[in-house]
């Protein structure tokens, strides 16, 4: 939880910058008045290398390009939206951001711990602290631009009649248990020697003598076969689709009926028995199984597509000015 957690934090600050006030340097460009400065971008450079263990992104012309033009594309951005803020009243409050900053300590031991964690990552309280008001303001933003959007029945009906066929089709599955013979040098990346698959073959024909001798599937997997995982289970791998396994696995395993046993089958791992113990034909999901998802995606959907047209409105409405040869990708360079 610790980790994933400021895993998130810093992809949001590579990807959604906060402004730190005016700046007197060198401008690379100006959002209606406000200025995008040389060494404000220079800071987001700065933290985005130190996160680079290898040192390679820095010494990579065109991957710093990119990275430059991509923090410009996002402080065009915050200066909109804090230009809109700023316009309409929308405020976020010390209390909203230390709420925020606690859940972030709430998930380590101490708030010792964290800063540790920040330090090591090169980050400021400061700039954590500024990150989580530019999100929670982006937060509010966006509610107010999608408060508006449902979706209703018949809308996910109308889309479940035009993609029923693609995206609710579930395809042929069988449930698939096996005993595995592996090589002796299994899982490198040379062919087995002679011996190692004569010791696997051996091993395999001694685990087929004993089912056909009658001993129950699930102890000869859970005894014999090098699949320690799947032989906890009795050999049960689940249910498997087209595309998953290896080909001659899936091959095998299509080709049985339910209950039947496969002859020995030999993969790049080693040598199987397979046993088929169900079988799903293809089939479309009924309306009614996927109808909450389906609503919930299309409204995800179409709150993505207002908040982009809402941000492409306020691009469309504001001065840009570029004070150097970089150019944001937002914008269509002008003849």
């Amino acid at each position: 939880m610790k980790k994933t957690n400021l895993i998130l934090i810093i992809l949001i600050l590579s990807i959604s910058l906060t402004f730190f006030g005016c700046s007197q340097d060198t401008p690379v460009a100006s959002v209606s008045g406000q200025p995008v400065t040389e060494q404000e971008m220079q800071k987001y450079v700065d933290f985005i290398l130190s996160q680079d263990q290898t040192g390679m992104m820095a010494e990579d012309e065109q991957q710093l390009e990119m990275i430059r033009t991509n923090i410009l594309d996002s402080l065009i951005v915050v200066r909109l939206l804090e230009q809109y803020s700023s316009e309409t009243g929308i405020e976020v409050s010390r209390q909203e951001i230390e709420e925020e900053y606690q859940l972030i300590i709430s998930t380590y031991a101490s708030e010792a711990e964290l800063e540790e964690e920040l330090k090591n990552r090169g980050i400021s309280k400061d700039f954590l602290r500024n990150e989580l008001q530019d999100q929670i303001l982006r937060g509010k933003i966006y509610d107010l631009v999608t408060e508006d959007i449902e979706i209703s029945q018949s809308q996910a009906m109308e889309f479940y009649q035009d993609n029923k066929e693609t995206m609710f089709l579930e395809p042929e599955m069988v449930k698939v248990s096996h005993i595995l013979a592996q090589y002796s040098g299994g899982g490198t990346l040379e062919p087995p020697t002679d011996q190692e698959r004569q010791e696997a073959r051996e091993k395999i024909e001694q685990a087929q003598q004993e089912l056909e001798d009658g001993k129950p599937f699930e102890e000869v997997a859970m005894e014999s076969s090098d699949d320690l995982f799947s032989g906890e289970n009795g050999g049960d791998i689940g249910y498997i689709r087209r595309g998953e396994m290896v080909q001659e696995f899936e091959d095998a395993a299509f080709d049985l009926e339910v209950g039947e046993l496969s002859d020995i089958v030999e993969t790049s791992f080693g040598y199987h028995i397979l046993l088929v113990t169900d079988r799903q034909e293809e089939y479309i999901k009924e309306f009614e199984e996927v109808k909450e998802t389906t609503m919930v995606f299309l409204e995800n959907e179409e709150r993505n597509q207002a908040w982009t047209d809402f941000i492409y409105g306020l691009i469309e409405d504001a001065e840009i000015e570029y004070h150097t040869g970089l150019r944001s990708t937002l914008f269509p360079e002008e003849e």
